[in-house]
């Protein structure tokens, strides 16, 4: 079995970013907000990827891209 401060860091290492409210409960004015949160997102699928996580950037990947969508429902 592997130690525990491994197991650790991998637990870590797929936790994703905070999310944010439903795109229904974002108005205008949290824009900014989405773009870092978008930022965090591409930065963890990054991070993932050179780990060689390749599920867990797939994941972080479709995360951002929901975080993309909510950021232009509320540019519209």
């Amino acid at each position: 079995a592997a130690p525990a401060a491994a197991q650790e860091a991998e637990a870590e290492e797929d936790e994703p970013p905070p999310s944010r409210p439903a795109a229904e409960e974002v108005s205008s004015s949290d824009a900014g907000e989405l773009a870092d949160e978008a930022q965090r997102w591409f930065d963890e699928a990054m991070r993932r990827l050179q780990a060689g996580n390749f599920a867990g950037y797939g994941e972080a990947i479709e995360r951002l891209g929901a975080v993309l969508d909510r950021l232009q429902q509320v540019s519209e």
